[in-house]
């Protein structure tokens, strides 16, 4: 279910609602994300809603499910969907659901100390922090890969899932009626033979220049979990490998979850400096009995 409510009846105190149900006929998903938009939009434009459908494949599904999208509507008071059904992003080629879904069967994640792994599946490979700047929409999730190559092959169960990938797309808005239309997408992910990184639980974000900052958790066999980020500028060109901004201090033993949160953001005061809000491991003996800590970077270009 979808609750839209107009600005202006907040700031008049008259809070009235819309509320809009979602049947699963239309869209087969349990985590539907609305989009930021940091556009200077007109009163009363569209709004824009995102999900993964449900993963695909032979038998059990297993692979990429199907971006999907709806825009809602003001007709007066009330909001509707511009869209009579969820549209399937088209894509010739659509690569970037060359990935194993980890909302199928459990993938752990490893780190320092070896029998407390983080599932990745209570999170799943659903869409995080969509936004829109310049009538473009990002988005980011974490995606289940296989050997080194930044894809996988493999059957349902994931038994061959080595590593986990941050994934993020770039997405063209258009017309009312006109389907989004795919611009770029890419994987951070480890190319080590052996042991690699999991990175996992990303957020974004992009300045009006068209550069991001994706700032995610990661972890592996030998290391506890870390808080990382990587930037890519408008031209494509990116800082590179995960940049490390907080080590881990201790193996997480709160659980198997982690996450839930990282958030990105750009700093108020110019288009240059983003801030990153990740999670680390931390020593329970340094912080009050806490198994994670919050760690803060501010990233310039």
């Amino acid at each position: 279910m979808v609750v839209a409510i107009k600005k202006p009846d907040i700031y008049h105190g008259t809070n009235s609602a819309t509320y809009l149900y979602v049947p699963l006929t239309d869209l087969n998903t349990t985590s539907i994300q609305p989009v930021v938009n940091f556009d200077n939009s007109a009163l009363g434009s569209d709004a824009w809603f995102v999900a993964k459908g449900p993963s695909t494949g032979q038998g059990t599904n297993y692979k990429g499910g199907p971006l999907q999208y709806r825009r809602l509507s003001w007709s007066g008071t009330n909001a509707q969907w511009v869209d009579n059904s969820w549209l399937v992003l088209p894509e010739p080629q659509p690569t970037y659901l060359d990935y194993f879904d980890l909302d199928g069967p459990v993938i752990f994640a490893p780190n320092l100390g070896g029998s407390n792994r983080l599932d990745l599946q209570i999170t799943g490979s659903r869409l995080r922090t969509p936004m829109i700047r310049n009538n473009v929409l990002w988005v980011c999730q974490h995606v289940g890969l296989a050997g080194t190559g930044g894809s996988y092959s493999g059957n349902e169960t994931g038994t061959n899932v080595d590593r986990s990938a941050v994934q993020w797309l770039k997405l063209q808005l258009n017309s009312t009626g006109t389907p989004l239309t795919h611009i770029a997408h890419g994987r951070i992910y480890d190319t080590a033979a052996s042991l690699p990184y999991y990175y996992y639980m990303p957020s974004l974000m992009v300045n009006t220049n068209g550069d991001m900052v994706i700032g995610f958790s990661g972890s592996k066999t030998k290391e506890y979990v870390g808080a990382f980020y990587v930037g890519r500028l408008a031209d494509g060109t990116t800082s590179g490998s995960p940049t490390l901004v907080q080590a881990g201090r201790a193996i997480f033993i709160g659980g198997n979850q982690w996450g839930d949160y990282s958030y990105t953001c750009l700093d108020p005061v110019g288009n240059t400096t983003f801030w990153t809000v990740q999670e680390y491991a931390e020593d329970p003996a340094n912080d009050f009995g806490a198994y994670w800590g919050t760690w803060v970077a501010k990233i310039k270009h």
